[in-house]
C-alpha cells in the first residue's frame, strides 16, 4: 500500500494525524560528545549534517498529503531560531512546517490542537518523549516514538515505538503512516 493509500484509508477511517519531528539528532545529526557550550555557539546549528533518512521520510509523508511539522526546541538567545530556519532551506526542506519551542518545556504546550487529533512525535530524547505522551491537552492522542541516531539508546529504558537511523526513509516514512492509520 503507498503511502498516499494509507493517508486515505486513515481518512476514510475518520482518523487525523500530524507527524512532528524533531531536528537536533533526528533531522540533523547530533555530534557525538557535543557540549552545552558548544551548541550556544554562533551559527552552530548551521554546521549540523542531515540525517537523509529522516528527510527522505518527511517529504514522501508530505508528498502523500500527510501534515508534517518540525518542531525543535531554540534557545530564546542567540542564533539558532535563524540558524535552524536556514538550515532547513539549504537542504530543501523549506516547504515543509515548522516551529520552535522552548529548551526544556513539553513540544505538546507549543502547538495548536483539536479534540480527537493523533499527534505523533519522533525525537530522539526521551525526556521529550515521555511529556509528549503524557500530554492530555484538549482530549487529543499524543504518540511518541524514538528515533535511534546511533548515539543514544546504549543503556536506554524507552520501550515504546521507535524507528532506527538506518532504516530507509521509505520504512521511515511508512512506519510513521501504519501508527497515524492504526493510533
Amino acid at each position: 500500500m503507498t503511502l498516499k493509500e494509507k493517508r486515505l484509508m486513515m481518512e476514510s477511517l475518520g482518523k487525523k494525524a500530524v507527524i512532528f519531528c524533531d531536528m537536533d539528532g533526528v533531522l540533523a545529526k547530533w555530534e557525538a560528545g557535543c557540549t552545552f557550550e558548544r551548541t550556544l555557539e554562533p551559527h552552530y546549528f548551521r554546521g549540523l549534517e542531515l540525517e537523509e533518512c529522516v528527510k527522505n521520510a518527511l517529504l514522501s509523508l508530505h508528498e502523500a498529503g500527510f501534515e508534517v511539522c518540525v518542531l525543535s526546541a531554540a534557545y530564546i538567545d542567540g542564533t539558532a531560531r535563524e540558524d535552524k530556519r536556514s538550515w532547513l532551506e539549504d537542504f530543501g526542506l523549506g516547504e515543509l512546517n515548522y516551529k520552535f519551542t522552548i529548551c526544556g518545556e513539553n513540544k505538546a504546550n507549543f502547538i495548536d490542537t483539536k479534540p480527537g487529533v493523533n499527534y505523533i512525535l519522533l525525537d530522539d530524547y526521551n525526556v521529550n518523549l515521555l511529556k509528549w505522551s503524557e500530554c492530555t491537552k484538549n482530549d487529543c492522542n499524543f504518540i511518541a516514538v524514538k528515533f535511534l541516531n546511533g548515539i543514544n539508546g546504549g543503556s536506554d529504558t524507552w520501550k515504546g515505538r521507535t524507528v532506527y537511523h538506518r532504516s530507509s526513509g521509505n520504512i521511515i516514512a511508512h512506519t510513521l503512516a501504519d501508527i497515524a492509520v492504526m493510533s
